[in-house]
């Protein structure tokens, strides 16, 4: 193995740090999906669902082939919206269990970071999970009491928060 790999998680790893329970027939949204490894590895996990949002029109086709495959688990409803992750939350009014998010990390910054999480609140179910991913260097701060924060994963320059969010905390 290179030092370079021992260091670092593959995307893939990461839904095995979430519960299996936690994931059986939850309803999965990916945003900024980019291949949509989580969501399609959380798929072979037992979700009933999974929405992958993808700003890229050719990297959005290509997922859609992806989960046209005959690999994919026939069992989970799947699709891939082409639409910009802010503008996708602010127009779903579906609620999801489980919200995973690996935004660019050039767009990070406070107030990205805020509407992210204002936007996501919005789109989770009550005692449900947020995953984000982000550059070491931010430091994050929820906006509510509502996030609470219950664990933490580092590698490299970016680290993996695993948020339970509670409407009323």
């Amino acid at each position: 193995f290179s030092s370079r790999r021992r260091h670092t998680r593959c995307l893939s790893d990461w839904s095995s740090d979430v519960c299996s329970s936690d994931l059986f027939e939850a309803e999965l949204l990916d945003l900024f999906a980019g291949q949509g490894r989580f969501g399609i590895t959380a798929s072979a996990e037992g979700i009933s669902s999974v929405t992958f949002v993808e700003k890229s029109r050719t990297t959005a086709s290509l997922l859609s082939k992806q989960i046209q495959a005959p690999s994919f688990p026939k069992t989970v409803q799947a699709r891939v919206v082409c639409q910009d992750t802010l503008s996708f939350l602010k127009d779903t009014s579906q609620k999801f269990d489980i919200v995973f998010a690996d935004p660019p990390f050039p767009i990070w910054n406070s107030e990205f970071q805020e509407k992210l999480f204002s936007a996501v609140s919005k789109v989770l179910k009550a005692d449900s999970i947020f995953l984000v991913k982000h550059p070491s260097r931010v430091l994050l701060f929820p906006l509510t009491d509502a996030w609470k924060l219950t664990k933490q994963t580092e590698f490299g320059e970016s680290e993996l928060l695993y948020f339970n969010y509670e409407e009323n905390p």
